[in-house]
């Protein structure tokens, strides 16, 4: 598997899956979308392994595009507790889970066994 190495705008790199990967799909990296946080700068939270759009008042709201993708890949759950962040209202506002979309610690669990065997993947393929 290839690797891009993407510049972030405060001048961090971030290695990236390659670009043939995304094949004209939407991708926060290769492809955005054009959301309304479009012209904020991108963020890359590795503690959280999420991508960031920061606002003109300095808060970090989760790139759409990421959330999309983690929606298609692990459900709408996850992608709802990953989308919860301090909003100020830049990102077009924001909706609190339903009792019906919150997510179990079963799910947690399971989503963070999966993202690290997906970074242990990553680490150790050779491109």
């Amino acid at each position: 598997m290839s690797y891009d190495l993407y510049a972030l705008p405060n001048g961090d790199l971030l290695k990236t899956h390659s670009a043939r990967l995304c094949d004209g799909n939407i991708c926060c990296v290769h492809n955005p979308s054009h959301h309304i946080m479009i012209g904020f700068p991108q963020h890359w939270r590795s503690d959280r392994n999420l991508m960031e759009r920061t606002c003109p008042h300095g808060i970090g709201h989760p790139d759409p595009d990421d959330i999309a993708y983690k929606r298609t890949i692990f459900g709408d759950r996850f992608a709802d507790a990953e989308s919860v962040h301090g909003c100020d209202g830049c990102c077009g506002g924001w909706t609190p889970p339903t009792p019906e979309t919150t997510p179990t610690l079963w799910d947690l669990t399971r989503w963070a066994a999966l993202a690290w065997w997906e970074w242990i993947k990553s680490f150790f393929a050779r491109g």
